[in-house]
Formats: C-alpha cells, structure tokens, sequence
C-alpha cells in the first residue's frame, strides 16, 4: 500500500503541473490536490490498516480531476476551435465546475476520514490502553467505569490529536472523523463514576479543551456556520437598490426633490404612493434614483428598499414580478427573519406571504415601480402594506397619492446647469455665454437626454467659455437635415442634435457608431463583439474606442462587462446606415462572422451564464435583427455551414460530436428540421464509436430521433449502471436524474404511463436536492411530469406543477423566455381540456407574443401556437375568428419544413375540419384532397409503420367520415389500428383513439355488432392505461350506450350513461362543455322511454353548462335547444318547443350558415312543429 500512495502522490503532481494558469477553476483543482498530498504525506510516517480500497477509491477521485482538467484545459495539439471552446466552457461554467469539484472533495474527505480512523496515532493508541486497564481482562463488550479525572484525562489526550493534526484535517469533515474515533474507541460501552466534585469540574474543563480544539480545527467552517445561523442583523441605513441608476456627473437637482422626500418618509402617509410624473426622457428614472440614494431616504428605510423595472404589459406577469421581490426581501437583513417559499402558486398567495412579512417587520420598506403603465400593477403593490414610489406618465396610474412630483420641461437654469455640465467646462459662463446658452436650450426643447448629448458635442466639449463656441453649436444645429422616422416637436429636436452629433464625430468614431446598428434593442455588446465589428486588435483598444462614444453620450456603459445603444439611437442608427448598402454589407458581415464562430455560440448556449438568460433564443434574437437590417434571410444558416466545415476536417471525439449537437439545436430553433436530422445523426454515430453503444449519451441521440425500440433498453441499462457506480449513498446526481427523466419520456411516448410516472418523481426529489428547487432542469421536469399528469386526465395534480415549473422559468430565465412561453402553452392545453376556455385565452395570447418577439413571426413555434389558438376559438364556436389563424400557421409551417411535412398535413386536416364544422365542404374539399396527396410521402419519410403515419390515416378517414364517405373511410381507420398495434404497445391510449373512431364510423354504417366490439376494446384499453376515472373512458361509456340505445337495449345502455356523466362530473368538473354532451345523451334515452319528466332537468342543465362555458351564441348551445325543442314537441307543447326551435336557427343561420345541414335540419323541425300548431 506504500507504493499505491507513492503512486498517488506521483499522480496528482503530475496533474498539478499540467494545470498551471491562473484562473479560478485551475487554481481550485490544484489547491485541492495540494489538500490531499499533505494527508497522503502524513499516511506514509504511520502504521495503518488495509486501507486498499480507499486508496483505489481516491485513486478514481484523482482521475475525475485529471478528467475535468483535460476537458476544460486546452492541449497544444488542439484545433483552435476546439482551444477556444475549452476557454469559453471554463468562463461560462466555472459554477457548475467548481460543484464537479466540490462533489469530489466531499468524497475524498469522507474517505480521509474513514482512513485517519484505520491510521496508527500514540495518542489513540495510549488512550485505547488505558481503556483495556479500565476494563480488565475478559470484558469485553461490558461497560466499564472510569473514574472522572481519568475520563478528562482521556478527553485532554482526544484534544490533543485533533490539535496535533489540524493541518492535514482541515478540509475533512470534523463530525465525521469524531464520530468514528469515539466508535472506534468504544466509548459507547463506558460508564463514567465521579468520586468528588473535583472531578466533575476536571471532567467539564477537559470537554471545554476538546471543543476548543474541534473549533480551532474547524474555525473557518465554524464561523460560516455561525453567519448562516444567526438571523441577519438590521442595519443603520439600507442599501441602494440594485437597477437605480447612477447618477451622471452631469446630474442637476430638479426642484421638488426635498418636498419628496418627506412626502416619502410622512408616516401618516405611509401606505398612500408616491408619484414622479413626467413624459418620456423627462428624468424620472434619474430622480427616482437620486431619492432613493439620500441618506436620510436610506436611514428611513432601514427595512430594505428594493427597484422594479415594470414598463408596458408589468400587468400580465404580476405574480412572477412579486415572486421576486419575495425573494429579494428574504435576503435583505431585516429584524424579523422569515422563509421564503420557493415559488407561490397564485397571486393571492404571494400578496398574503408579502403581507404577512411587512406586518412582523418594525422599520418601514420602500419599492421603488419604475415605469408603470397599468393601475392594477400599483394596486398589487400597495396590498401587502409597503410605501410605493411611482414613476409614470399617466397621472390616472394612482387614484389618490400620497404625494405627487410632475416633471415637465426643465426650468431654464436647470437646462442650463445640465448642459454646462455636460461640456465639461471648467469656470462659470458670463452673461454672454449664458445668452448663447439659453438658445441652444431652446432648440434641443429642454430635454435631459437631448441636452446631454448637445453638450457633449466637440465644438463645445471643454470650450464652453470660448467666444462663439455655442454659437457654432447652433449653426451646426442648423446644417442637420436628417431625415427625420416620426413626427412630434420630441422627435425633431432629437433628430437634429443626433445629426449634429453624429457630423461632428471623426470618420473612425462614425463608422464605429453606424455598424452599433447591428444590435437587437436591449442588448449587451460585450468587448469582444466590439472588438471584431471595429476590427481592433485587441480588446484594451476597443475599450478606448467605446468610452469615446460613452463621453459624448452615445453609447451606455453596463457595468463594465459590455455597451448598450439607447433604443432611440439605435433606431436613428439603423435609418442612417441604410443610406449606404456597402456599410450595411460590412457591418453586417463582420457582425454575422462574430455570432457564426464557434466559441460564440457555446458562450449563449449556456442557459444559466448565456446573454440575459436568454442562451441560444438571445443569440437567436441577434440573428433575427441582422437578418432584417441586411436582408439576407439565410445569414444565420450560412454561418453555421463554416462552423460544419471546420468540424468535418476534425478527428471523431465525443466533444466534435457534442457541437454537431449544438448547430443541430440551432438549426432546430430556426425550425429547420432536415438540416438538423443528419447532424443529429452523425453526432450519434461519433458518440457510440467514442463511447460505446451503451452509454447514455447514446440513448438520448436516439430517443431524441424516435427510436424508441433501440433507446429503451439502453436507458435501462445506462440507468443501472450509473446507479451501481455512483453507489447506495451517491444515488442524487444531477446525470442520473436526467436519465430518468429521459427514460420516463420515452416510456411516455409508447403509452407506458404507469411506468413512466414514478421515474418523474424520482428525477424531479434528486433534482431538488442536488441543484437546487429553482434549477431551470427542475422546472423542465415538473413540467414533464405535468403533462403526463395532463395525459392520464389528473388535471388537479398537473395544475400545481405546471404553475411551478412557469415560475422558476420566470425567475431564472426571465418572463419574456421561449420556454415560459412553452410553461404558458402547456397551462393553457389543460384549462382547455377541462373546458375553462375563458381562462385558457389570456394563457395562449402570451404565449404567442413570447413566441412572436423571441422566436420571430414565421417559427414553427409561432405556427403551434397559432393552431392552439385557432383550437381554442374553434372550441368557443367562433370559426370565422379561428379560420386566419389556422391559415397563418399553414403558412408558416409550409414555409419554414416544406409542403410534405407532417405538420403541415396536422394543419390542414384541422382548418379542413373547422370548414366541415361550417359547412363549408367546397373549400374543405381540396385541403383534403392536398393531405390525401402526400401520405405517401408521409410513409416513404417516416416509415410505413411510424406512429404518425397512423395519425395521419386515422384523421383522414375522420374527415371522409364527415362528408359521409363512409367505404372510403373504413379501410383507413383499419390501416390506422393496424400500424398502431405494431408501433405501439397494446395498452397505448393512442391505438384506444383509433378502435374508438373506427367503432364510431361502424355505428354510423349501422354494424352494430363489429362497432360494439371495438367500443369493448377502446374501453378496456383507456380503463387499463389512462384509469377508471379518465375522461375518454367516460367517452367510451357514452359512445357504448348510444350504440345499445339504437339498438333498442334502454336497459344496457342507462348504466352506461349514469357511470359516463359520474366520471365526467369527477374528471372534467360540473360545468364541462363534454359533461353537457353526456347529459343530453341520457336525456334522449330517457325521452325514448317516455320518461320525459327525468329528460327535462337533463336538457336545462345541459343547456345551462354550454351557454355559460361557451357564450349564448355558440353551434352547441344551438344543438341543446334543439334536443330540449324535440323533448318538449313529445309532449305537446309545441308553442313552447317552437321558441327554442327558433332561437336554435337564429344561431345555427348565423354561425353555419343558410345552408348547412343542421341549419336544414333545425329548420325542418320548426316548420313541421308550426303545422301542427
């Protein structure tokens, strides 16, 4: 065992060396190898025990930071892609490295422990002789009686070895290493006898000597303890919340300011907002931010003062906004500590925790709504009991506040007092100066930003007090003819002195400024995207370049790490370089071959260190305002090309494979699947010739593709095995939780639900735990778990998790994110599914004006949710409103995956189905005949038995069986079941859909029999996978006993409706649009039987449930007054049935049209009833 440790030592040495460099990840690995070579030091002038298996363990540990280092650490020998992503990996994921790490020390110091109990130390050993003595011979495993001065003896001799090696345990767990010397002495079988007081005092005196050597041992660890124990203490004075402003060196004290702050502090006002109204650019954000940094503001709200940002639309995210600041005061220091819960369900209840922690608080907390547009977001605000400062410019935002500060046009001192300032100008001006002064204010109209982009100018920058200098100014004024974006007296003084500004820039600085037109609004230009559209050499130029613009007002410093262009300019920017197309070709080309390389991308594709936690959707949104400004809609595709040639020349690694991944994602956000799908593919191939067909890296390629056969068992298998390596005490690791969540979606997607469900559960508890409950991989497992939740029918179970998984994507990755716009979606299906169509709208809308603004107007994203919209309409009975969404989807899904995509085919089944429903068989017919055409290219591309082949047949034969083609349509639901029971398992809830459809085309043929076995089937099928209480298996039920009530079978079939409408009452709630459907099925049977009197509450409550879910105008409410018509014709009351027959047309006329059947039909009725009368 010497030489394992020699060779050990040996090991991290030579990796000590291979990882020089400064930087934080490097210097932490050697830090820690240095930590455990100190211990093997010690180990090798001991005795021990057989210590082999920890040495082989340790050994395995040392690999893993070889391997870290290797990964993470450019070799000579790589290709400069390969050196730059290594770079890049080690600045973007330090925090997940340096977890890597911290994961292994733990390890390695409970293995250090477990050694330092099996080393030979003369203390332990003297202490274990003078126990032997104590006891006496044969007695072992007796409890012994030491006397009390021996005990303090023993407990000094204990001191004296944590002392002794303090140096080598210092990063060992101290709890752990006590716990298993005083087992290891067998102290638990020690009975202690005290024979004076004397003793008593040795033994409490000895106790106070070991835990002062415990804690000298452990002092840094201790009093980090400490800190996280105690509660935070209030301060004398709170801090300046991060998002206000600093304040320019050009800051002038607007009139007012000292007025505020007492407004503010006014404890009879505390609960009344304050106000800072003004129009746009009028300085209200800088006066907010002057007030809140007042020491006296500061010492008054000692309980914290937080910033919000809120701008227009803050209504629809309020919950998210409020979920911040809970977290935000939970930080604070405060003199009444509290939890924080880590997301809140419902806006009541995070309003409710607000309340409840301003309540126990006694000094008073300022929030400080910046921007706001709406009056429902300040009426959050102020019920949880905090004082709000407002600012606005809509003085309607606050019906009575608690003061008010309205900023108009600045008084002519102070305009002039900005613009001296601005200039720079050493001295006072004179009386002539301020004249010429006071006609510079004048033509830039009084503004803050204007006027400091004026003073900034060069004729005057430092020259204020130069005969004639604002006179230039003026006269440069003059000369500006740019053309001028909108009008309005705001917009033509800042067009005039952008346009002066810009002349006067030297040729370098103007061109620099133009090609800042290639930015998105709102982003960050870091140094090196500078650095290379300014085509500088190195970055510390490219700072001296950007601060250029900074002091003359034209570019944002962002706390040093990058530069942002005011919105206002920005568009100036973009109307300028237009003029000129060669400018617009460089600047973009330079800008495109910038976001086109390598370690760019992999610097957005993290999520959790990406630009604005937007990762690769904020590199997306560069590519979307390139592409207009150059109006190239294939730049962002031709970059990637590069990037794929440079690969194909690379040796086959793991790591070559995991970028061909990467572009593949790319080209996925773009919607462009087929150039992905042979990336996706060679990333495989690489993968399994790299790291063999088993490994898990391997299963998810391939469940990612669809081949669910092949990814099964691999899952299985990579599971166990990273269970067994990882061991019974290691089993909460990020990676295994991943590939349960992977495992349990493949089972998912072959119906496997049962089996898919408790491997959520297990990879959403290890998440938890091993990153955090607030990790965005959590929230895409609760959201996981959800839908199939959603799947099975728990609709009450799915809820909580989908509003979960929403509000850490919110918090995390920002409200505006694709995914929160995915969680949106995914919420509003469900409402859908339980028939809340009200609630479910304003869900869908977000989501679409996400996906709109992140994604761009023509993504496949965009199409779905225009689809579920269109769905959505389509269910509330308003066709005309849901026909151009579902042409605008078709659009963009021919568009963007080509005319024989499945979801193009998705699409026009759905609008040809909306134009059934209208009775619009002209139009229908040829969007029909259009799917018809490519189901052959359906099957030859994804395989003749693929399950979406299945889809495919099963909703054209659903469209056949409308128009009443009822031959054509058989032999489709056929083929449908048959490819079905080969693709899927026997239990999958999709193959019950299709028996069910089939069984539903035979009923109308009138097979009654071959129709009553597949009702059979269907049921048992969703009873087994979906459970008894599942709503398609109250479908079942009720589609079973129409069929036996057409057959005359009253008897059979009223069970049957009894158990549909429970389980729908149970399922989808009492006022279902679906539960109505049942009702009036049980109705009709009962009017069959003449019971007419048990068919009556049936029909009004059926009635009851579509005009409320649905509106008084919808085709379904029109079918209830019709059934309830029919009911009332049987027994004669005629006049009465012929007020409901009429109300039934007016509707079906309007919303299907003169012509359609039912339009027919119902007339027929009325004019039949009528004769009789």
């Amino acid at each position: 065992m010497i030489d394992d440790i020699k060779e050990l030592l040996s090991l991290g040495t030579r990796i000590r060396d291979a990882a020089k460099g400064a930087d934080a990840v490097k210097t932490k690995m050697r830090t820690r190898l240095a930590d455990y070579d100190g211990v093997l030091q010690v180990l090798l002038q001991s005795d021990f025990a057989d210590i082999k298996n920890e040495l082989l363990r340790l050994r395995g540990l040392y690999e893993e930071i070889d391997a870290l280092h290797v990964k993470h650490t450019a070799d000579p020998a790589d290709p400069k892609w390969a050196k730059a992503a290594k770079k890049v990996n080690r600045g973007t994921q330090h925090k997940s490295i340096e977890e890597d790490l911290d994961a292994i020390d733990k390890e390695a110091r409970q293995l250090f422990g477990i050694i330092a109990t099996k080393s030979s130390i003369d203390t332990r050993k003297t202490i274990k002789q003078i126990l032997e003595l104590q006891r006496g011979p044969n007695t072992v495993g007796t409890p012994v009686a030491i006397a009390g001065g021996v005990f303090a003896a023993l407990l000094v001799a204990f001191a004296a070895v944590i002392l002794s090696h303090r140096n080598e345990i210092s990063h060992i767990d101290m709890g752990e290493v006590v716990g298993l010397v005083l087992q290891d002495l067998q102290l638990e079988g020690v009975r202690i006898t005290f024979a004076s007081h004397v003793s008593i005092v040795a033994v409490f005196g000895a106790l106070l000597v070991v835990s002062s050597a415990v804690i000298w041992a452990q002092r840094k660890a201790f009093s980090t303890m400490i800190r996280d124990v105690l509660p935070p203490t209030l301060p004398q004075r709170a801090a300046v919340p991060t998002g206000a402003l600093a304040l320019p060196r050009s800051y002038v004290e607007r009139p007012g300011v000292q007025e505020a702050m007492g407004d503010l502090m006014d404890p009879e006002k505390a609960l009344a907002p304050y106000m800072i109204v003004g129009m746009g650019g009028g300085g209200k954000t800088v006066l907010a931010s002057a007030l809140v940094r007042k020491s006296s503001v500061l010492e008054h709200f000692r309980g914290g003062i937080f910033w919000m940002e809120m701008g227009r639309g803050a209504n629809k995210s309020l919950l998210h906004r409020l979920q911040g600041l809970a977290r935000e005061m939970g930080a604070a220091p405060t003199d009444a500590p509290h939890g924080v819960p880590h997301v809140f369900d419902s806006l009541e209840q995070v309003m409710q925790h607000l309340a409840a922690v301003v309540s126990r608080g006694s000094s008073p907390r300022l929030v400080v709504l910046d921007d706001v547009w709406e009056r429902e977001v300040v009426a959050a605000f102020l019920g949880v009991g905090l004082k709000v400062l407002v600012t606005t410019r809509d003085r309607s935002i606050v019906g009575v506040p608690g003061g008010l500060l309205e900023l108009g046009d600045m008084a002519e001192d102070e305009a002039l007092e900005l613009l001296w300032k601005t200039s720079g100008t050493v001295g006072q001006p004179g009386d002539g100066v301020r004249t010429q002064m006071t006609k510079v204010v004048d033509r830039c109209g009084r503004l803050p930003l204007v006027l400091a982009i004026a003073g900034s100018m060069p004729v005057v920058k430092g020259k204020g007090l130069k005969d004639g200098a604002w006179e230039e100014l003026i006269e440069e004024f003059e000369n500006v003819t740019t053309i001028m974006w909108e009008p309005g007296e705001e917009s033509r003084n800042l067009d005039m002195v952008l346009g002066a500004s810009f002349n006067a820039l030297a040729a370098r600085k103007r061109e620099e400024f133009l090609r800042m037109a290639v930015l998105a609004p709102g982003a960050v230009a870091p140094f090196e995207m500078l650095r290379n559209l300014w085509e500088i050499q190195d970055v510390e130029g490219t700072k001296e370049e950007a601060e250029g613009l900074v002091n003359k007002c034209l570019l944002q410093d962002v706390d040093g790490v990058g530069y942002r262009v005011h919105d206002l300019l920005l568009k100036y920017l973009r109307v300028k370089i237009k003029q000129d197309g060669e400018r617009v070709k460089k600047a973009t080309a330079l800008q495109a071959q910038y976001l086109g390389r390598l370690d760019v991308v992999m610097s957005y594709g993290d999520q959790k260190h990406g630009a604005d936690n937007q990762g690769l959707f904020g590199l997306g949104t560069l590519w979307r305002c390139l592409e207009k400004l150059s109006g190239d809609p294939v730049l962002e595709t031709a970059s990637y090309r590069a990037i794929l040639g440079e690969l194909d020349s690379c040796e086959a690694t793991a790591e070559v494979a995991n970028c061909l991944e990467w572009v593949a994602l790319l080209y996925d956000i773009q919607g462009k699947f087929a150039e992905a799908e042979p990336l996706y593919e060679r990333s495989q191939t690489i993968l399994e010739k790299v790291l063999g067909s088993e490994h898990s890296d391997v299963a998810k390629a391939l469940n990612n593709r669809g081949k669910y056969s092949e990814a099964e068992p691999l899952y299985e298998r990579c599971q166990a095995i990273q269970e067994k390596i990882l061991g019974p005490e290691h089993l909460e690791h990020p990676s295994l939780a991943t590939t349960l969540n992977n495992r349990a979606g493949l089972l998912e997607a072959q119906g496997k639900y049962d089996d898919a469900e408790p491997l959520y559960v297990r990879a959403i508890a290890i998440g938890e735990k091993a990153l955090g409950p607030e990790h965005p991989d959590v929230a895409v497992w609760l959201n996981n778990r959800a839908e199939l939740l959603r799947a099975q029918g728990k609709y009450e179970e799915a809820e909580p998790l989908y509003e979960r998984s929403q509000a850490i994507r919110e918090t995390v990755l920002g409200p505006e994110h694709p995914d929160v716009a995915q969680s949106l979606n995914n919420r509003a299906e469900l409402l859908r599914a339980q028939g809340k169509y009200f609630q479910a709208e304003p869900l869908y809308e977000r989501s679409l004006a996400i996906r709109e603004k992140a994604l761009g107007p023509d993504h496949p994203a965009v199409a779905q949710s225009l689809i579920h919209r269109a769905s959505l309409l389509e269910s509330q009975g308003n066709y005309q409103e849901a026909e151009p969404l579902m042409k605008q989807s078709l659009t963009i899904r021919r568009k963007t995956l080509g005319p024989d995509h499945p979801l193009v085919a998705e699409v026009l089944n759905n609008w040809a189905g909306l134009l059934t429903k209208q009775g619009k068989y002209d139009e229908a017919e040829p969007l029909y005949a259009s799917m018809y055409a490519r189901m052959a290219v359906f099957e030859k591309n994804l395989g003749y038995e693929h399950p979406y082949v299945a889809t495919a047949f099963n909703n054209w034969a659903g469209v056949l069986k409308k128009q009443g083609k009822y031959s054509e349509a058989e032999p489709l639901y056929a083929r449908a079941v048959a490819i079905a029971e080969k693709a899927l398992s026997p239990d999958h809830p999709d193959l019950a859909f299709f028996l069910y459809n089939w069984a539903e085309l035979l009923k109308a043929q009138g097979k009654y029999a071959e129709a009553q076995a597949l009702y059979v089937k269907s049921h048992a099928t969703r009873e087994k996978a979906l459970g008894p209480d599942h709503r398609f298996v109250a479908d079942s039920l009720n589609g079973l006993a129409e069929l036996l009530r057409l057959q005359g079978k009253f008897d059979e079939a009223e069970p049957l409706c009894v158990k549909a409408i429970a389980i729908g009452e149970k399922a989808l709630g009492p006022d279902h649009p679906v539960l109505a459907e049942y009702l009036d099925n049980r109705a009709e049977l009962l009017r069959m039987q003449g019971n007419h009197a048990e068919a009556e509450p049936l029909c009004e409550r059926s009635l009851a449930i579509r005009e409320t879910m649905l509106g008084p105008e919808h085709p379904d409410v029109a079918q209830s007054l019709n059934n309830r018509a029919v009911l009332l014709e049987s027994q004669g009351k005629h006049k009465e049935a012929i007020s409901l027959f009429e109300r039934s047309l007016s509707i079906r006329t309007k919303k299907l049209g003169a012509d359609h059947p039912y339009t027919v039909g119902t007339r027929n009725w009325l004019e039949s009833v009528r004769k009789k009368v």
